[in-house]
């Protein structure tokens, strides 16, 4: 018997009838143990034949088999259901009746401590798909894999019970194994996975996996879209936070207003807020803001040449936080993730905005660069601006570093951002961290830095070596709102950030300037 590739998915608890599970699907072949349920296959000639060679030819066919064997197994005297999908089957699942990361959770419980590949989503910049695999097996560190920054998707990797589950496992909401199994003989196979899966054993070696965890469920998102929309149509409810903040890094120095309709004469706005958006749709639209009407209403980036520069839909500028069956959801960039709620907790409580230094206002209307340079002009003694972005002779060497948007004379330097995205926020955490390390390391840095710097600042960076305990790295951002409430993302980058410049024994800050 040649080994057979299987890809096995847990029904969710209390779904049990094959009515709820099955879609569309009215042929069936009925097995001792459960029923294959599959649809009629046809060849068909393919379709690069005549696109690309003009004509048919009939020795070449395409045939596709798909089918979607439902079973069960009795543990603890109870039944739980499987579905093990062959070719597509796995497209005849009803929505939101499998088990998201059954797979992932078996198979990180299954397998050595080494993986042969991860496919992972980066959040530092703006949410990143990787996929990533080495010539030989490796620990997830191997892998340059972030336990605060990554979310783990999909894992492969060699089970310590080959002879059970093959030579490699498959880990996603599936667990896909290659093993010499009949119908007859697969259900003592998928009993032994139920067990791995609810002994939870993955978390001896990898408990920071359920930190977070993507949204699939098109249930749950749908619950998830619906409890956003009432929340901005009906103000009372206090279980969603909702925003609009720039998807994505932006010249803000090149970029003159934003849009929310293609029209010459459409309001123009020096940022984009929720507010602002409700401004701009009609009366029978503000009453009823559906998910549907976010998802199509756009807005514009507007270069300084009248340009249309970039466009999203407004929600994906929706960043939500979401309470909802005594869980926390994150929508960022149009996707949905569900966060541990001791992971959060622990997050949140380091999560300190300082109060004690202060700058002044931010006339909404500035750009950073013109609030930047009204700083030193209203103070000069205390403030020098070297923003990149008001002058590009302020950047420093090849790498077109910039020091400090605002470097004060008592060694306070200062990175300042209008509130943003993760990926905004994300690339002023960085940019600090950049100039803090090249401060810290690099002679021709400081001496080109020394060289920018006006008589009354020259003592703040001098060639010699710096004492980083002199220093402060201030994160500066704008924001018209009450309080500077960071994405949760951004919580983590700043954090992680702040570890690092702590290390080299600087000292960090993190404020808020009024936007008025």
């Amino acid at each position: 018997m040649k080994n057979q590739k299987l890809s096995i998915y847990l029904i969710k608890d209390g779904v049990t009838n094959h009515v709820d599970i099955v879609k569309d699907v009215n042929i069936k072949e009925t097995f001792d143990n459960g029923i294959l349920y599959y649809k009629k296959s046809f060849s068909k000639e393919p379709a690069w034949t005549d696109n690309f060679f003009n004509k048919s030819i009939d020795a070449l066919k395409n045939s596709t088999a798909s089918g979607l064997y439902i079973t069960k197994v009795k543990h603890s005297n109870k039944d739980i259901y499987f579905g093990i999908s062959f070719g597509h089957g796995w497209q005849m699942f009803k929505d939101g009746v499998i088990v998201e990361q059954f797979g992932i959770k078996t198979a990180l419980s299954i397998i050595k401590s080494e993986v042969k590949k991860i496919e992972k989503k980066n959040f530092k910049n703006g949410l990143k798909d990787v996929s990533e695999q080495l010539g030989r097996i490796g620990t997830v560190a191997d892998f340059g894999f972030d336990i605060e920054q990554d979310i783990m998707r999909a894992v492969v990797g060699e089970p310590e019970n080959q002879e059970s589950y093959g030579k490699n496992v498959v880990g996603k909401d599936a667990i896909s194994i290659s093993i010499k199994k009949s119908v007859d003989e697969i259900n003592d196979v998928l009993l032994e996975l139920y067990k791995a899966y609810i002994s939870n054993k993955y978390k001896e070696r990898f408990d920071w996996f359920d930190n977070f965890s993507a949204v699939h469920d098109k249930k749950l998102i749908a619950d998830l879209d619906n409890k956003i929309s009432a929340k901005i149509n009906n103000d009372n409810n206090t279980d969603v936070i909702y925003w609009l903040s720039i998807p994505e890094v932006v010249e803000w120095e090149n970029t003159k207003c934003f849009k929310y309709s293609a029209k010459n004469n459409a309001p123009e706005y020096q940022d984009i807020t929720f507010e602002d958006f409700k401004d701009s749709l009609k009366d029978d639209e503000k009453n009823n803001i559906t998910i549907d009407l976010l998802k199509g209403k756009k807005v514009q980036q507007i270069d300084t040449n009248d340009q249309i520069v970039k466009e999203w839909s407004i929600y994906k500028c929706l960043y939500s936080e979401v309470d909802l069956n005594n869980e926390k959801y994150l929508l960022v960039a149009a996707k949905y993730y569900r966060v541990d709620a001791t992971y959060k907790n622990k997050i949140e409580s380091e999560y300190v905005v300082d109060t004690n230094f202060t700058l002044p206002n931010w006339d909404k209307a500035d750009h950073e660069n013109d609030y930047n340079k009204k700083v030193e002009t209203n103070d000069a003694t205390n403030y020098q601006c070297l923003d990149g972005g008001s002058n590009q002779n302020n950047l420093i060497g090849k790498g077109k570093i910039e020091f400090a948007d605002l470097v004060k004379s008592d060694k306070h330097l200062i990175h300042v951002k209008k509130y943003g995205a993760s990926a905004v926020l994300s690339h002023l955490f960085s940019q600090g961290l950049v100039s803090a390390d090249l401060l810290l390391t690099d002679k021709p840095f400081r001496k080109e830095v020394n060289g920018k710097l006006k008589t009354s600042h020259k003592s703040v960076v001098s060639e010699s070596d710096p004492n980083p305990v002199e220093y402060t790295i201030v994160y500066a951002i704008g924001t018209s709102k009450n309080d500077l409430k960071l994405p949760f993302f951004s919580i983590i980058n700043y954090r992680n950030i702040k570890k690092q410049l702590n290390l080299y024994r600087y000292n960090v800050l993190l404020i808020k300037i009024n936007q008025v």
